[in-house]
């Protein structure tokens, strides 16, 4: 399905958020001794790109494109596995080209010679490549990155139904307020239904999976998510498909008094719920540059052990060997602290027995204390090292390189 832009209706909230990433955009080029232009080549018609070119010189215009291919940047330190995404990302959708000019020519005679040569570029890219649409609700899948673990995809998501917001509450059980007494809002909870695969392998089945989202207002949503690899190719560089499909779109919300939105027509009483299919299949490189990869790190006989561990830059992922619980039905679990004792957020998104992941939410731990329980519950519930060392079947410290 083609999708036309300049005919989705656009807030005053979001026609302020681009006009402030445009001044950005301008603040920068200013900074630089050779004079650049700008050119938008979307994956859409030629016409989009055209239209980009004079972003600059019609805010009013801007405002009304979305804001696709950064989203990382600022997605990426709220995120449960939060890092920094942005600069080694890859687009899948890009909105920017640097294009040199020479300084005698104006910005707008630059602007049309440029429009003119890129529409041959783009008339030829297949519409539509990373957007996918029904039902009222569009998804654009923007940047993509994987550490050699698991893959991170920003999207852009649009809804034409609104969607509210959540709010904070202040310690007098009202809802909080700036110094204008305005309501401080917070993102509606959004959950995505359905299974992703890679290179064929399914991964992940999204069980009304959190999207770490940032709302623009009630219809645009930026969204971050995160897979993990199968078994077979963690810590392994190359190329590879994951293809994402997804039969529901939940969400939880508040009404303008800040009380939860609850229609019991829903699955789990959300505020929101959409079915359709939304389909995506995108390309990525597994960057294992930055992993640190300890392989072989129990070689014992032990029933219970850790065998191999995996440190990125925004996790740490164990592979274990747990007990039997009974004929087919393993059991096992992974508590991780680091050099101070701190507890590392344990946030799997994986449903496959015997890999654990960890968060590092931006940390560098000099060491890491890895304990294996003999259950997995017993490793949830695991808060603090004394515990830990009481109830663990094996421990194993790793020094960390960074």
């Amino acid at each position: 399905m083609q999708i036309k832009f300049d005919e989705i209706p656009v807030s005053k909230r979001l026609n302020e958020t681009v006009k402030t990433s445009l001044e950005q955009i301008k603040s920068g080029q200013r900074r630089k001794k050779r004079k650049k232009l700008w050119i938008g080549c979307g994956s859409a018609a030629a016409a989009f790109a055209v239209t980009v070119l004079f972003c600059v010189s019609n805010p009013a215009l801007a405002a009304k494109l979305p804001v696709i291919g950064s989203l990382f940047a600022g997605l990426e330190d709220d995120f449960a596995f939060a890092g920094d995404y942005s600069d080694r990302a890859e687009v899948l959708t890009p909105t920017e080209t640097v294009v040199e000019a020479p300084a005698s020519e104006s910005e707008s005679e630059r602007a049309v010679d440029h429009a003119e040569s890129n529409a041959a570029e783009t008339a030829e890219t297949p519409e539509g490549l990373y957007t996918v649409s029904d039902c009222g609700v569009t998804l654009t899948a923007s940047e993509i990155y994987c550490d050699g673990l698991s893959v991170f995809l920003s999207m852009q998501f649009y809804s034409e139904e609104p969607l509210g917001y959540n709010y904070q509450w202040n310690s007098d059980g009202e809802i909080a307020r700036d110094e204008a007494g305005n309501p401080i809002t917070e993102p509606a909870t959004v959950y995505l239904v359905g299974s992703a695969g890679i290179d064929g392998m399914e991964v992940t089945e999204f069980g009304s999976t959190d999207f770490h989202v940032e709302q623009l207002d009630e219809h645009h949503f930026n969204g971050m998510i995160k897979t993990d690899l199968p078994s077979e190719l963690l810590g392994k560089a190359g190329s590879h498909q994951i293809s994402i499909s997804l039969t529901r779109i939940l969400a939880d919300f508040c009404d303008e008094n800040g009380y939860p939105i609850i229609d019991s027509n829903n699955p789990g009483d959300t505020s929101y719920c959409v079915r359709g299919t939304w389909e995506l299949k995108l390309p990525f490189h597994s960057d294992t540059s930055q992993l640190q990869v300890y392989e072989n790190l129990d070689t014992s006989e032990s029933p219970c052990r850790v065998t191999d561990v995996y440190v990125s830059p925004y996790q740490i992922m164990t592979r274990y060997v747990g007990v039997e619980d009974g004929p087919g039905d393993p059991d096992g679990g992974v508590a991780v602290f680091d050099q101070d004792g701190k507890l590392l957020e344990s946030a799997n998104s994986t449903q496959t027995y015997g890999i654990s992941s960890h968060s590092l939410n931006g940390s560098r731990p000099s060491s890491v204390q890895i304990y294996l329980m003999d259950a997995w519950i017993t490793a949830m519930k695991t808060w603090d090292t004394e515990t830990a060392k009481d109830q663990a079947v094996n421990s194993y410290t790793l020094e960390l390189h960074w």
